[in-house]
């Protein structure tokens, strides 16, 4: 039986699982802090090494099973890489975005999956049954993107829910929700509507407590949208009555409405080159939706 000495390329890879996350994670915090002066001065040598680094960690690997005089050394290598990546896309299914393991975790998955890959490949099995277990092995990488679509829309779902907040969407024209952004904590919705190049934004916050149009009416839409990554000075601005409920007042000479509904405050500012009646239209024909509603919107 050679499959023992194959273990020894769990080795290999596990030392390289567990770097490449480690120089993963600096980069990601690296470019979080990063701000250009010069074209390319955020571009780090991590990038190539993570690059060329899973290829280098699996030749090194099939190197090692070679000398090691391990049973199908290419097998193995294969099965080990891809139930690697299968079980690391199965722990990115379930995360926000695009987030690395931990360093010991993907040492973790690095030294599952590679011994997986040996013993798949070393012990004596019909040629069917080694082939089902390969097709089994490539099914997390096969349905990742739906998986992780699923597991994205019901973070949505749920972090819309906590929010607390009436989930107001305009119906206006062509406009299709292109993006929202729900912070519980800090009591915000964020939507973006797009028709073609066009864009509007409607932002969705609890009534500040010194809400009183129209002297004063409120942070402005810039402000409110950048919440949270932007320090803006506090503004607190005069505005106009333009229905029951409904306020009216220019930012950067472009109009900006205010509707309360309830204990929230929902402001629909436009973006560049937007008709002021787009503006209007929508402000005026916003539709509360579910939380399941809201994120089916979003695809």
């Amino acid at each position: 039986m050679t499959e023992p000495r194959g273990v020894a390329a769990v080795v290999p890879a596990t030392i390289g699982g567990a770097v490449l996350a480690g120089l993963w994670r600096a980069e990601l915090t690296f470019q979080s802090g990063c701000r250009p002066e010069t074209i390319g001065a955020c571009l780090s040598w991590r990038i190539p090494v993570l690059l060329l680094g899973p290829v280098v960690v699996a030749v090194g690997s099939w190197l090692v099973l070679r000398a090691a005089g391990a049973a199908r050394p290419l097998l193995a290598t294969s099965l080990g890489v891809l139930a690697t990546a299968g079980v690391t896309l199965l722990h990115q299914a379930g995360q926000s975005g695009w987030r690395p393991p931990s360093v010991p975790l993907a040492a973790l998955f690095a030294a599952f999956g590679f011994t997986v890959g040996v013993v798949v490949a070393g012990l004596r099995m019909p040629v069917a049954l080694r082939a089902a277990l390969a097709v089994l092995l490539a099914v997390p990488v096969v349905l990742f993107p739906t998986i992780k679509e699923s597991s994205t829309r019901d973070r949505r779902v749920e972090n819309f829910a906590r929010l607390g907040l009436p989930l107001l969407v305009p119906e206006v024209g062509a406009y299709r929700v292109v993006a929202a952004r729900a912070d519980p904590a800090g009591g915000q919705l964020s939507l973006v509507l797009a028709d073609g190049p066009l864009r509007l934004s409607v932002d969705t916050i609890r009534v500040p407590a010194d809400f009183a149009p129209p002297q004063r009416c409120g942070p402005s839409a810039v402000e409110v949208s950048l919440r949270g990554t932007v320090s803006l000075p506090p503004s607190n601005g005069p505005c106009q009555r333009f229905a029951a409920d409904h306020w009216l007042r220019s930012e950067n000479g472009h109009p900006v409405h205010l509707l309360r509904r309830g204990d929230a405050l929902v402001l629909v500012s436009p973006g560049v080159d937007v008709p002021d009646l787009d503006v209007a239209a929508a402000a005026g024909q916003l539709v509360e939706v579910s939380p399941r509603e809201l994120a089916a919107l979003l695809g």
